[in-house]
């Protein structure tokens, strides 16, 4: 269970949102590298681990909602 997690987790798809285009209708492609996922959480994941130049202002104000 993800307890306290809805609010953060929400906001971090919202700014990972612009970096992802969906190609058909279970895949998913990282607008940054172009590297393709079968989910869209996936993506979210991976421009916030790979890319956190793109979000890493909005991500820090998520960062701060948890404290």
């Amino acid at each position: 269970m993800n307890v306290g997690c809805a609010d953060p987790c929400r906001e971090s798809k919202k700014v990972a949102a612009p970096h992802i285009r969906q190609e058909e209708a279970t895949k998913y492609r990282c607008k940054e590298c172009s590297k393709l996922f079968k989910a869209p959480e996936f993506v979210v994941k991976h421009v916030i681990v790979k890319h956190p130049e793109l979000i890493g202002d909005k991500l820090d104000d998520v960062g701060r909602m948890l404290q």
